[in-house]
């Protein structure tokens, strides 16, 4: 799984659905859908017509068991270097309180060079108990395997609530993905382009058409400039 075009081209997508009171199980099932075919560089059609799968929280014989192992023992892994970590307590709680809330199954990964297709998305419907769920679109990508536990959480999807369509997001903070906001909903510094100059003043907001502002001879590179049309 390290290195995927070397013999697993598949990104591990899993997710855990609880309720918040007591941790309790969220039964419902997750439906994914991809609608194109995804055809490998040596030939192989991996979906010929696209394709949909349905995961039922819970149900281990519905999810893929080597998705299982893997999120298991990267997350056990992540866990093992909190304090107060045990081994026992921590197999006892992923039994009880993680298999019985949880999906496990896995997407090719659209960047992967083994594939011809580039940025193809897989659309993810929850169906919850209580009429309860969202609708979303996510990219499965190899820079994901390199997470601390590889792959895709729906649990850290972005999905704006009350969303009246549907809208391309993917985990937060992933390349590709979405930026995090702050506390003002607000995107942070640190997320904008390493390229652009950033000024605390801004003497000049430029609000007229890209080729208006290739057209200013000189640009001072205090100053700010918006592109708005």
């Amino acid at each position: 799984m390290a290195n995927p075009t070397a013999g697993w081209d598949k990104i591990p997508v899993f997710g855990v659905y609880q309720h918040v009171a007591d941790s309790s199980p969220v039964s419902g099932s997750i439906t994914f859908s991809v609608s194109q075919r995804i055809t490998k560089t040596d030939g192989r059609i991996i979906y010929p017509d696209g394709a949909t799968v349905t995961v039922n929280i819970g149900v281990s014989g519905e999810q893929d068991a080597t998705i299982k192992a893997t999120v298991h023992d990267a997350w056990k892994a992540v866990d093992a270097l909190l304090s107060g970590y045990d081994s026992v307590t921590w197999e006892a709680w992923w039994t009880d309180t993680i298999l019985p809330a949880a999906i496990f199954t896995s997407f090719p990964a659209s960047d992967d060079p083994d594939i011809v297709q580039q940025g193809y998305q897989v659309l993810v419907k929850e169906t919850l108990s209580g009429g309860g769920g969202k609708t979303y679109a996510i990219q499965p990508l190899l820079v994901q395997l390199s997470l601390p536990i590889p792959g895709i959480n729906l649990g850290a999807v972005l999905v704006p609530d009350s969303t009246p369509t549907i809208l391309p997001v993917y985990a937060k903070d992933i390349p590709g993905g979405v930026a995090g906001l702050d506390s003002s909903g607000h995107v942070p510094k640190a997320e904008l382009p390493q390229d652009v100059v950033y000024s605390n003043t801004v003497d000049v907001l430029w609000t007229g058409t890209q080729a208006a502002y290739d057209a200013i001879v000189t640009k001072d590179p205090n100053t700010l400039y918006v592109i708005t049309a």
